[in-house]
């Protein structure tokens, strides 16, 4: 019973371990799941004995899909993607630079088209039409550079520079000490001869009466011819020391007067009314006679000008001198319009003066001088003017006056009809502008489409195109 029982045993065991392989035979992985955790396994309790219980399929996938791990979240992945980016973008930047650079090289390198302009001018009618234009400076009829006489060192200047002056003040004066103690030197020398000559003229008096006396006695014979011929010797000597000493005394005078008008000449004074326009030196400085050379010292002490009688100083060219009015045959007959650059807004009026009879071979022009009508205390030497000569019937015409914008007419391009003109920017870029004008004489009145100091290009060419960089002509 026992051997029967023992293999029994046996058989059973191998039973179970026939289902359990399949069991394990018909378990399918599901390679759907990447997680190897997920997997279904089997636990060694389980193959060991027949009391094991399998999972069915679905149930094993329930506790692979309980046990998977959650996905792992990366935080620094969003800041290397960035620094990633940021990588390419450097050597994107420094092909980019360089690209640029050459380019610029490139526009510097490539010659520029060189073209001509002219500013948008803002002029009257009569300066529109005028018979000649010029330029010039302003300056005085009577104007002079002031110094002494002799040489010698500033003690004072009394004036400054705008001061008004009268005709014989002082303005500066030089030291003259060692002369003053002359003067007075000589002045006690003059009182001494004086004295000398009061003396000699009582010791004459006296030897006067004393022949008179002699004569009567010598004519009663009561004294010898001798004697008498003495006394009047004597009175005689008397007489010519008195002689000897006025002449003395009327050198020391003059000696005296001249030594006066020396230390007058120390003082620099005003030769006529104007207004002091320069003090060009100070006391203590040398002054030196203009033949010495202005290396040692100064040649001048100040500049005096008549502020009340001011011209243009201007040069004509020889071939348009035939264009204005003989003034010695028509005096102020050629009117004139002045514009001062330091006023733009004003316009001075005046009259061909005078016209010097001397050319210049090397420039070919000649000096012509225009007087201003005008008393205007704003007005000084040395201000750049433009003259406009005014025809006859501009010059007493109100419209004259009235201000309008001008160019060349050399600027103009028409085009379609329409009436353009290229301008010039301050980066010498050019633009093509619509313009409405009015044609007079030899320029165009702007009536719109530009503005005052805006630069126009003469006589444009056909390559030029809109922004188009050019260089202008000298």
């Amino acid at each position: 019973m026992s051997t029967v029982e023992g293999n029994d045993r046996p058989e059973a065991g191998t039973g179970s371990v026939r289902s359990l392989k399949e069991e394990l035979a018909s378990l399918k992985i599901d390679r759907d799941r990447p997680s190897r955790s997920s997997r279904p396994v089997a636990s060694a309790s389980a193959l060991a004995g027949p009391s094991l219980s399998v999972p069915l399929p679905e149930e094993r996938r329930l506790v692979a899909s309980r046990t998977r791990p959650a996905p792992v979240r990366r935080s620094g992945s969003l800041g290397l993607s960035l620094l990633s980016v940021a990588l390419w973008f450097i050597p994107l930047g420094l092909v980019g630079g360089g690209v640029y650079f050459t380019y610029l090289q490139y526009a510097r390198a490539k010659p520029k088209l060189v073209v001509k302009v002219a500013p948008v001018r803002a002029l009257t009618q009569g300066e529109a039409n005028t018979v000649l234009s010029a330029k010039g400076y302003v300056r005085s009829f009577q104007q002079a550079k002031l110094g002494s006489k002799v040489p010698g060192r500033i003690a004072q200047v009394l004036v400054k520079e705008n001061q008004f002056v009268k005709q014989g003040d002082v303005l500066a004066e030089l030291e003259h000490t060692d002369m003053d103690k002359q003067k007075q030197t000589r002045q006690r020398m003059l009182e001494r001869s004086q004295a000398e000559y009061q003396e000699a003229e009582v010791d004459s008096r006296f030897k006067e009466l004393k022949a008179r006396r002699s004569q009567r006695l010598r004519t009663q014979g009561q004294l010898s011819e001798e004697e008498a011929e003495q006394t009047q010797s004597a009175y005689e000597v008397s007489r010519r020391k008195l002689d000897t000493l006025k002449a003395s005394i009327d050198y020391q005078q003059a000696m005296i007067d001249e030594l006066a008008v020396s230390i007058e000449e120390m003082k620099i004074k005003a030769p006529f009314d104007g207004t002091v326009l320069e003090k060009a030196a100070e006391k203590g400085e040398t002054i030196v006679l203009g033949g010495l050379g202005a290396a040692s010292g100064r040649g001048s002490v100040v500049t005096l000008a008549d502020m009340n009688d001011l011209e243009v100083e201007t040069d004509i060219a020889e071939n348009m001198l035939g264009r204005l009015k003989d003034p010695k045959t028509s005096p102020r007959q050629q009117r004139a319009e002045i514009l001062v650059s330091a006023f733009p807004g004003r316009r001075f009026h005046g009259y061909l003066d005078r016209i010097v009879p001397l050319g210049d071979r090397a420039r070919g022009t000649v000096k012509v001088y225009v007087k201003i009508e005008e008393k205007d205390t704003s007005l000084f030497p040395e201000l750049v003017a433009t003259v406009a000569f005014l025809p006859g019937s501009q010059s007493e015409d109100p419209g004259a006056a009235q201000t309008s914008l001008y160019i060349p007419k050399s600027a103009l391009v028409e085009t379609d009809g329409k009436t353009f003109v290229w301008v010039v920017d301050r980066d010498y870029a050019v633009s093509k502008r619509s313009v409405v004008i009015t044609l007079e004489s030899d320029r165009a009145r702007v009536d719109d489409g530009l503005n005052v100091g805006e630069n126009v290009v003469l006589g444009p060419v056909a390559e030029l195109a809109e922004g188009q960089v050019v260089a202008l002509a000298d």
